[in-house]
């Protein structure tokens, strides 16, 4: 996660040198560090969910809602 995290840091920053004349107030900048930080998490939450599913198609289950019967291979 802190990868994901560091990366989303590296574009806010980018963004600002491109983007930005002005400078940004210190609660604009932890807003836009927050607002990352959340994007960050729903990603990893999300992969950690797909994760989770692959896993259970691997080990022949169907995952939520599924019978759990092993398909034909």
């Amino acid at each position: 996660m802190t990868t994901v995290i560091g990366r989303a840091r590296t574009r806010i920053v980018q963004w600002l040198d491109r983007n930005e004349p002005r400078s940004l107030s210190d609660a604009e900048l932890d807003a836009m560090w927050a607002r990352a930080k959340v994007r960050a998490a729903a990603w990893r939450a999300y992969v950690d969910e797909r994760t989770r599913e692959l896993q259970a198609e691997r080990a022949g289950t169907t995952g939520s809602g599924g019978s759990g019967e092993r398909g034909a291979e």
